[in-house]
């Protein structure tokens, strides 16, 4: 299992790289800037580990973290 969260959200550009290459786990909120999706709660199974990898990397703030637990 993995816990993904969004550090420093209020730095978020709006780009939605991330919704691009990971749209499973990120979205974009009404204000503009990425969310976690709702389903997850910020917990993901290890088959999405790749794609958070990916979206952490395109992130142009560098606010993706995540980790095993």
């Amino acid at each position: 299992m993995r816990r993904v969260w969004i550090e420093r959200r209020e730095e978020c550009l709006g780009e939605q790289a991330c919704v691009v290459v990971c749209g499973e786990v990120f979205g974009i909120g009404e204000d503009g800037r990425v969310t976690i999706r709702g389903g997850w709660e910020g917990e993901v199974g290890e088959e999405l580990e790749s794609c958070i990898e990916e979206a952490r990397k395109v992130c142009p703030v560098d606010i993706i973290r995540w980790q095993r637990v």
